[in-house]
Formats: structure tokens, sequence, C-alpha cells
């Protein structure tokens, strides 16, 4: 009996591995989409840093004989109604726009840590009245607050930065706030208090990492949300202006030569979308592997 048995058992490891190995290759072709986005996620950030490494041309050199000239080899993304290479001005302009970005997020970042902790760890009055604040602030629109801000502090680059960046700090800290309280009632950070750890060291060693984990998901998303707001504010003249190129400024002069030139909202649109999508599937990834599971 057991020597029948035998081939069976034996046959059951060959069929073992072609499962293994399509479920290798089904998590490998799973993680594609997020290491797409890292990687044009990397390309703006070196076209930030050092886009003389990867634009073709100057981004400000004016070439009177090639004015709206269409894609080709010399310029693969054609060129705008001074003879601007618009490939340059995009990676040039990568800088600008996700110094909107990055600069708003962080702002939000630091503001909604502070102003959640407060509520969450705070006197029960103290939690309440932030709390009235953020439910104000979540009630409008961020782009909404971010117009209010600059109708009190005026336009310009950095006030568009502090504008997102403010309008944005309710989200993180309604986000920070519930972890904040979660984690302060979980069976570790009680623990600690029963040994005796002094309250900050409670905060600073179990609730303040446990409870910042998800903003990690939350900060990779809203670094594209904020360049399209960013881009937004530019767009309607109150971000960064021209002759500095930036994506929403360059979107919006091109609405003048729609019908003659397509490429020229084409691709700084294309740099804008493909900016948000690859943020948005980078932070779902990152959602996924803290969750656990696959992406």
């Amino acid at each position: 009996m057991s020597t029948a048995s035998a081939p069976a058992i034996q046959g059951s490891a060959p069929a073992e591995a072609p499962a293994r190995l399509r479920a290798r290759s089904g998590v490998w072709v799973g993680r594609i989409p997020a290491i797409l986005a890292a990687a044009l996620l990397g390309f703006y950030l070196v076209a930030a840093f050092v886009p003389g490494l990867l634009a073709p041309h100057d981004a400000a050199e004016v070439n009177p004989n090639s004015i709206l000239a269409a894609p080709s080899p010399a310029h693969p993304f054609g060129t705008d109604e001074l003879g601007r290479d618009i490939l340059s001005r995009i990676i040039h302009a990568a800088g600008n726009s996700l110094l909107l970005g990055f600069g708003a997020v962080a702002i939000a970042l630091v503001g909604g840590t502070v102003l959640g902790l407060s509520a969450a760890l705070g006197h029960r009055f103290t939690n309440a009245i932030l709390m009235r604040f953020v439910d104000i602030g979540l009630a409008f629109p961020e782009l909404l607050l971010a117009l209010l801000v600059i109708a009190i502090a005026g336009a310009g680059p950095t006030n568009a930065l502090l504008a997102i960046g403010i309008a944005t700090i309710p989200t993180y800290a309604r986000v920070i706030r519930a972890e904040a309280l979660s984690v302060r009632r979980s069976t570790y950070v009680e623990a600690a208090r029963a040994l005796g750890q002094p309250e900050w060291k409670v905060l600073v060693r179990h609730v303040l990492p446990n409870a910042l984990r998800p903003l990690i998901v939350i900060a990779t998303i809203g670094v594209g949300t904020a360049t399209l707001a960013g881009a937004g504010l530019s767009f309607i003249g109150l971000g960064v202006s021209p002759p500095t190129p930036e994506w929403g400024s360059m979107l919006a002069t091109a609405r003048s030569f729609l019908q003659q030139a397509w490429w020229y909202g084409a691709f700084p649109g294309l740099a804008i979308t493909s900016l948000v999508v690859s943020t948005t599937v980078l932070g779902r990834a990152l959602q996924a592997r803290t969750e656990g599971r696959a992406a």
C-alpha cells in the first residue's frame, strides 16, 4: 500500500514547482505598475534637481526661426510661440512644479501632525475646539481654501505653496488624530505606561511612529494632488508666472495656440497627468504593502 502511494507523493513535487513559479511571476507582474511609477517619479526628481542633465536645449533660448515648430528629431515635443524647446521647458519646469507639491505636503504633514496630536492627546475641551476648526476646513474644497489664503496673502509661488499646504492640513490632522487615538488605547502602549515609562517617552517611542505610518501613503498620493493644485493656481495666474517654466503656466499660455500647435498644451498636460497617476499608483502600492496584501 505504501509502495503504491509513493509515485503519487513523488509526483506531487514537480506539480508544485510550476504553481510556485506562477505565484512568483504573478507577484512580479503585480509590482510592475509600482515599479514604473517609481521610475517615472525618479525621472521627475532628477529633472527637478539637475535639469541640465536631461534637457536637450536651454529652456530660455529663443529661436525666431522655429516658432511653433511641430515635434521633430531636433525638438521631440515641438516649440512654443517664441521658438523655445518645449521638452526642455517641461524638464526645467519639473523643479518648480514639484516644489509646490513636496513643499505643500511638508507643510501639511507638520501642521496636521501638530494639530492632530494636540487634539488626540490633549484635554477633551481642546480636542473639541480643534476638531471643529478641522471640520470647518474639511467642509470646503482644498483649492477653494487655497484661493482664500492667496486672497489674504497675495499671489506668487511662495504664497501658492503656503496656500496649498495650509488648505491640506485638515485632512492630515483628521487622519493623525484618529490613528493617535487608536494607538493610545493599544495594549503595548498600556504596557509601556505600566512599566513606568514617562508620558513623553511613550509618545515618542510608541504613539508617534505608529500614528504617522498611514501618513506615508497619504503624503505620497498628496504630492501628485498638491502638484496638480499648484499647476491649477499657476494656470489662473496666482502661482508661478511666465517666463519661468511651470507646467500650469505653460498650459495657460498654450490655450491661445491650441489650433495652431496641439503639442504646446498636450505635453505639459501629459506631464501633470503622469505625475498624478504615478504618485497615486505608488501610494496604493505602499498601502497594500503596509496592509500585508498584494497591490
